[in-house]
């Protein structure tokens, strides 16, 4: 009988291996967060871990200095930590595949890693997705991808990203490889028209009476900032709205793209909205747009329907297996299309359809489905372990 399926022996035993904060990965973190109280509601003994900012103690962002102080965080005081916290665990999850090079520490524990894509190793080896890498950047990312292989297995959030596993692994594949989709994140739901407005009252900024186009991410290239604002000119020349990007604040050339279409005085820009502005923004958006080149999953199409809102987005990646036929889809540079989806959401019926579908959509991704996927994985390799070692 292996330990997993003998409770007398006690609780399954999880080391989480989580993401260096001052890199702000705060997707990666909440996964981890996620996987935590999940697991440990389901009475598995948890442990997370993540490189500490020792040499870097103010938490500087990922960038100059503060990049090459996270290298020493990372990769030179933290493994001996790992490794020694791993000698409590039974299993081993590593929640970013970003970390993968964790995995050489942890020779006698069976590894889990969970991909969520495989963006910035695919620039490297010469398939362009908007992720730029430094020289340095390009020897890590090999070195991620080659470390990844050599886990027990790798689940992966969509099946656009196992493909890509599947791809770009060396044969023979020593791993199992799974798909075990994100759920919804448990802070976005429903709010009340009152609740929304009482939240948005402190946001002074946001015309309340006007409809707002509302976009959330950030100004790298893949996050297609350009696209969305080319694409709220077009619906906006005879329509009075609002574009409101919350994030991070725009990048100077953006702002200069804004100036040259006219639509700066229409423009909101909320940097890091705390969780419960985010919920009432997605709550009283007209319509939400995410025109992506570039990603590995897509969970705020997930956030904007879990709290009504209707989604225009492209057909990147991911997104035609996340959203079905829950949102409006058009190619990346059909910006006219997307701006005319935008506008056909003013007809009362078309609209409500549209948040219909999504609320159906969000049905599918649940995190007990998740929790329960995950248990049977590391109870399916904690036994193949036993076995290996009565062989």
């Amino acid at each position: 009988m292996d330990r997993a399926e003998n409770e007398q022996n006690g609780p399954l035993k999880l080391l989480l291996v989580a993401n260096y904060l001052p890199d702000r990965w705060d997707s990666m973190n909440r996964f981890a967060d996620m996987l935590a109280r999940g697991m440990s509601t389901r009475g598995l003994s948890v442990r997370t871990v993540r490189p500490e900012p020792i040499v870097n103690p103010s938490g500087k962002s990922a960038k100059g200095l503060g990049k090459w102080l996270g290298y020493i965080d990372k990769f030179v005081l933290f493994p001996p930590a790992l490794a020694a916290a791993a000698g409590w665990a039974d299993v081993v999850h590593i929640c970013d595949s970003y970390n993968s090079g964790y995995v050489g520490l942890l020779k006698d524990k069976p590894v889990v890693v969970t991909c969520h894509d495989l963006l910035a190793v695919k620039e490297v080896l010469g398939e362009s997705t908007d992720c730029q890498s430094s020289p340095l950047g390009h020897v890590l990312r090999r070195w991620q991808l080659k470390q990844l292989q050599r886990a027990d297995a790798v689940a992966c959030d969509s099946v656009y990203t196992r493909a890509d596993v599947e791809r770009l692994s060396a044969s023979p594949r020593r791993f199992s490889l799974h798909h075990i989709q994100l759920p919804i994140d448990e802070r976005f739901g429903l709010l009340s028209r009152g609740e929304t407005m009482q939240i948005l009252q402190g946001v002074p900024q946001l015309d309340r009476a006007k409809p707002f186009v509302l976009h959330v991410g950030t100004s790298h290239p893949r996050k297609n900032r350009a696209g969305v604002l080319r694409t709220f000119a077009l619906a906006s020349r005879d329509w009075d709205a609002q574009l409101v990007l919350a994030g991070e604040p725009l990048s100077a050339e953006h702002v200069r793209l804004a100036e040259s279409l006219g639509i700066t005085h229409k423009m909101l820009v909320l940097v890091k909205p705390s969780d419960l502005v985010l919920k009432a923004l997605y709550n009283a958006a007209f319509v939400f747009l995410f025109p992506s080149t570039f990603e590995g999953y897509g969970w705020p199409l997930l956030e904007a329907q879990a709290c009504g809102c209707p989604v225009v987005c492209s057909t990147c990646g991911p997104f035609p297996e996340v959203v079905g036929d829950s949102a409006q889809l058009r190619a990346v540079d059909d910006e006219e299309g997307m701006a005319e989806d935008i506008l056909k959401l003013k007809d009362d019926a078309s609209r409500r359809e549209w948040i219909l579908r999504g609320s159906q959509n969000i049905k599918r991704f649940s995190i007990d489905r998740m929790i329960n996927e995950y248990i049977s994985l590391y109870r399916a390799l904690c036994g193949e372990e036993n076995r290996k070692a009565n062989d």
